[in-house]
């Protein structure tokens, strides 16, 4: 309600822009996954680097990304976080029902948001029961609906307590909503369901801010208007009397360039860069060292001429960032909304804790506030230290709140499968303790992991009681050791419950680990603890995928190999006997293109973009319509000729197509499916959050995660050892990004209970 900004104050560019909240939190309004009070700023749970502008409502929160997507969080009484929910609060970002990539302005009210898109378009959700939607009704909406003028031409809109005012491309000016105070401007005071002029039309109004009971705006001419409740001066025309019609305030002038209208007051900055404020003072909220309300305007007690914009509260506090980059709050401070890590007013300006000159854009909600910090760097290398950026960026109190390239993990860490030095569970993702940003190809076994690194070393760590991680020893790992073959020539790597195979550049493929089940393929049944090569020897591997007990491999000639153990046909093979050497799939061919397992089925994706799939068959995996097992490869139900990747989970598969769609089928116990459900499917179904610009997935045990083509991650499915990695330990039948958000995964793996995803480096680190 209080933010309010105008277009030429949004952040755009290739920087960094961290989003932080601070202050009251009872609804989840600072979207950092808690509902604790915090009186010093904490990063949203999302995290992520690109935030463009925010709006705070009275107890919720609205952001819109560099990549157009429009995002809410906090109190959901009325549906005004707009995901076609009611009652259910949020306390870390969704995105709106409407989905898409074209937001570009939004702003909160008590209960209402309102949110213009790219195409000029408005659209509008929450309480509407003074009409503050402008869809001609008083009827609530959970789910964005258009004002009922419709158009193409708004550039524009605020929100007040309960109305809504919006300015068209044409310069007019346009209001609706609560109007018993006059705060629509048409020189009455009835409620209007639809969008009406104000009384002195006109086509020059510039910006528009909306306050509790009253609106504010300023013309191309520099002039400040004001109108509706003057109980406490806020007009600022020296008055306490209503005015139902704009009026200019006392200090007129043709100089004032944005303003903001705050619970009963107002502030504003002029072109010289200083700042002033009226109206209703009773905590400090005009910033002049007072607790005397002022019916015409006054300069805040800082003082100085470099202010560049301002946010008003819809309680008792005001913020503002000065050109410099520092942000300043005053005003009331119960709940720690000015972010001065105490909980006492202020009367006059002062920095925030995490002080800074980074700080873009600054949003004022009820009792608490939100906003962005923009991380530049003067870097001449994508390369820098934890310890460099600390000392550029000083405000950044928790190095968490960068995200540096390199490989993450988080989930179950038992034996250390994590391998960030402890064997304790993460919910959120830690970097491994070897650190560093040349981390290449990430494989995920029911309790170990296995990488590649652009050198191409091959390192492990985790459960290593049969030799897995290749070290020539049967000792947990929490932290990556090297294979015992060393060697810089490794290529790819994939790892099966207790075993692991890879191929390194020459096209020789070698396995270690577990062998009961011939899963090594060295002709024996003799576990190995260092890599052996396969009996079939060669050098024309392309490509291996590992299942519990078996592996599959790819040859350059395009034709398909397996072996291990055979009990529901995972060979392919026509049988159900384990085989210790390679043997091909019984349909043969030479066009395979890609080969992934799960524990006890294979799925694979021939050059004509077909998808085949055999072996195991509870709970409908194979995506046949059917639960019976194949000992040969069959098509799922779909058919088609457009699959583009496959993964296998424990008891569930997932797939992208071409068309960048993803589909999932087989177990739904923990929501796995991602179609919002718990029903399992023998047929492939879409993920509930639809799309085409899903890139890679990747299935666990009973867990999904999936990278977009914007470089996003997102996981669903169980999450009882934090393997979703959205910091909380609940199951989630719909995608949710991990807490550290961002826009830069590259590649992404998931072990039973665990998952581990690695980070390229961006334009700017």
């Amino acid at each position: 309600m209080a933010d309010n900004q105008f277009k030429s104050n949004f952040i755009d560019g290739p920087s960094d822009n961290f989003l932080y909240g601070w202050g009251r939190d009872n609804y989840g309004q600072l979207g950092d996954s808690t509902v604790t009070d915090k009186s010093s700023p904490v990063q949203t749970i999302t995290g992520g680097t690109n935030w463009k502008q925010i709006a705070c409502g009275y107890y919720h929160t609205t952001a819109i990304k560099t990549d157009g997507t429009l995002w809410a969080w906090g109190n959901n009484t009325y549906g005004n976080l707009g995901d076609s929910t009611i009652t259910a609060n949020k306390s870390s970002p969704v995105q709106t029902i409407a989905g898409g990539t074209n937001w570009s302005q939004v702003a909160g009210g008590y209960k209402h948001t309102t949110a213009i898109k790219t195409d000029g378009t408005l659209w509008t959700w929450g309480y509407n029961g003074y009409g503050q939607l402008g869809d001609s009704t008083v009827a609530q909406r959970s789910s964005p609906v258009q004002t009922i003028t419709g158009g193409t031409n708004w550039s524009q809109v605020a929100c007040g307590y309960r109305h809504t005012t919006a300015i068209k491309t044409d310069g007019t000016l346009w209001t609706w909503g609560s109007n018993w105070n006059g705060q629509l401007g048409d020189n009455t005071v009835a409620d209007k369901s639809s969008p009406v002029q104000t009384i002195t039309g006109g086509t020059n109004w510039k910006q528009v801010a909306g306050g509790s009971y009253h609106t504010t705006a300023i013309k191309t001419d520099g002039t400040l208007w004001t109108w509706g409740s003057n109980t406490y001066g806020q007009l600022g025309n020296n008055t306490t009397t209503q005015r139902n019609s704009p009026v200019q305030t006392i200090a007129g002038g043709t100089n004032w360039s944005q303003v903001a209208g705050g619970y009963n007051h107002i502030a504003a900055i002029k072109t010289d860069g200083t700042l002033w404020a009226w109206g209703y003072n009773y905590t400090g909220m005009l910033g002049d060292g007072t607790l005397t309300q002022r019916s015409s305007p006054i300069q805040t007690i800082a003082g100085g001429t470099n202010w560049k914009q301002v946010a008003s509260g819809s309680s008792y506090h005001a913020a503002a960032i000065k050109t410099d980059g520092t942000l300043w709050t005053w005003g009331r401070n119960i709940y720690g909304g000015l972010g001065d890590n105490t909980q006492t007013d202020h009367i006059s300006p002062a920095q925030t804790i995490t002080g800074g000159t980074n700080w873009s854009q600054v949003s004022c909600g009820y009792n608490f506030t939100s906003a962005i910090v923009e991380a530049k760097t003067d870097v001449g290398t994508k390369y820098v230290t934890k310890e460099y950026l600390m000392n550029v960026y000083p405000y950044l109190t928790d190095i968490g709140s960068v995200k540096f390239a390199g490989l993450w993990t988080w989930g179950r860490n038992q034996y250390g499968q994590l391998g960030d030095s402890t064997i304790t569970a993460k919910s959120s993702p830690v970097q491994t303790v070897a650190g560093g940003t040349n981390w290449k190809q990430v494989a995920v076994g029911q309790y170990h992991a296995t990488v590649i690194k652009t050198d191409g070393t091959l390192w492990s760590w985790g459960y290593n009681s049969n030799g897995q991680l290749g070290d020539n020893t049967i000792t947990d790992r929490s932290s990556p050791v090297q294979t015992i073959t060393g060697g810089t020539n490794w290529k790819q790597v994939a790892c099966g419950q207790l075993h692991t195979t890879a191929i390194k550049t020459d096209g020789t493929l070698w396995s270690w680990g577990r062998n009961d089940y011939g899963q090594l393929s060295d002709s024996t049944l003799i576990t190995r603890s260092s890599p052996v090569q396969t009996i079939a020897g060669g050098t024309n591997w392309k490509q291996v995928s590992a299942g519990n007990n078996t592996s599959t491999a790819i040859k350059t000639d395009g034709t398909l190999w397996s072996w291990g153990w055979n009990n529901s046909g995972q060979l392919g093979d026509s049988t159900t006997a384990t085989k210790s050497s390679p043997v091909q799939t019984i349909t043969g061919g030479t066009n395979w293109k890609q080969v992934t397992s799960g524990p006890d089925h294979t799925l694979a994706i021939k050059t004509d973009g077909t998808l085949w799939a055999w072996g195991y068959n509870v709970s409908g995996l194979l995506g046949d319509s059917t639960i019976s097992h194949r000992s040969s490869p069959v098509q799922t139900i779909t058919g088609g000729t457009n699959w583009k990747q496959v993964s296998g989970g424990y008891y569930h598969t997932t797939a992208i197509k071409t068309d960048g769609t993803l589909w999932n089928w087989g177990q739904n116990t923990y929501g796995q499916l991602s179609d919002n459900t718990r029903t399992d499917r023998s047929s492939p179904v879409q993920t509930i959050t639809g799309g085409t610009n899903w890139s890679k997935v990747a299935g666990g045990y009973y867990h999904t995660t999936a990278i977009k083509t914007d470089g996003t991650l997102w996981t669903w499915g169980r999450d009882n050892y934090g393997q979703l990695g959205d910091n909380t330990r609940t199951s989630k039948s719909s995608p949710v990004q991990t807490i550290t958000g961002g826009t830069n995964w590259k590649q992404v793996a998931c072990g039973y209970y665990h998952t581990l995803a690695i980070q390229e480096n961006g334009d700017d680190f």
